[in-house]
């Protein structure tokens, strides 16, 4: 058998047991996976696409913590059937051209935003889809594409408020804004504290109440109003600390 013809059989042999990868003329350098979503042929090369409660979806949120990746077009390899109805070509890691709103520089996170697929620059530390490989010279309510290397995760871009003033000044934002792993612990690290500092209120004020009716029996009755007095807020600390560990883990 000629050179010629080992190549075409090996041709035919792997397009019949490789159906589901194909090579395009590339808008990114990752491997895309075709995936279902909604209104597909409406979305752009660049969106970015979050996958929430089993279904894929365009971003609103955000800092999006269920940021998936990018839908390409026409990536340099796609994994799945090819034109299925109703699926991208969505890519989870490797590089692509994200869809961007306002002026951004190369090496700067990209992340989700309030409107639907486009991204920007992520000044605060939380999710990202990303990171930019180049800048876009457009205004601030324009939109461009721009290379990017996609790796979704949680990033503290550089002066974005890592110092202690900033987290106190907006702990909430902070605190949801952390990975679910993260969350877990410091929930528990909250609720430890609060269970730690209520049983040494408690402790203490046992002991001073024991010392204080040896010194003076007649004053029991005060001293008592004083003991649930503290022993309601050791409760109410106890509470607190259980109602914030929960609400981080929630929000």
């Amino acid at each position: 058998m000629s050179l010629m013809n080992w190549r075409v059989s090996f041709l035919v042999i792997g397009s019949l047991i490789l159906p589901s990868v194909a090579f395009a003329q590339e808008l990114s350098r990752g491997i895309a996976e075709y995936v279902p979503i909604e209104n597909a042929n409406d979305i752009k090369q660049g969106q970015l696409i979050s996958f929430i409660a089993g279904q894929y979806r365009l971003a609103t949120i955000p800092y999006d913590e269920n940021l998936a990746g990018i839908a390409s077009i026409n990536p340099s390899v796609a994994i799945s059937y090819v034109g299925s109805a109703g699926t991208i070509p969505l890519v989870g890691s490797g590089s692509a051209e994200v869809l961007v709103q306002g002026p951004i520089e190369a090496g700067m996170y990209i992340t989700s935003s309030q409107t639907a697929g486009v991204g920007q620059a992520a000044a605060d530390p939380g999710f990202v889809i990303g990171r930019a490989l180049g800048p876009s010279h457009v205004s601030a309510n324009e939109t461009a594409l721009v290379p990017a290397a996609i790796n979704p995760g949680f990033v503290w871009p550089e002066g974005s408020g890592f110092a202690l003033g900033s987290i106190l000044a907006n702990p909430g934002e902070t605190l949801t804004a952390l990975p679910r792993p993260l969350r877990y612990i410091v929930s528990t690290l909250i609720i430890l504290a609060s269970l730690i500092a209520g049983y040494w209120m408690y402790s203490r004020t046992s002991s001073s109440t024991v010392a204080a009716l040896g010194r003076n029996p007649l004053a029991k009755r005060s001293i008592y109003v004083l003991v649930g007095f503290h022993t309601a807020i050791t409760i109410a600390l106890v509470i607190v600390g259980l109602v914030l560990g929960y609400l981080i883990l929630v929000f």
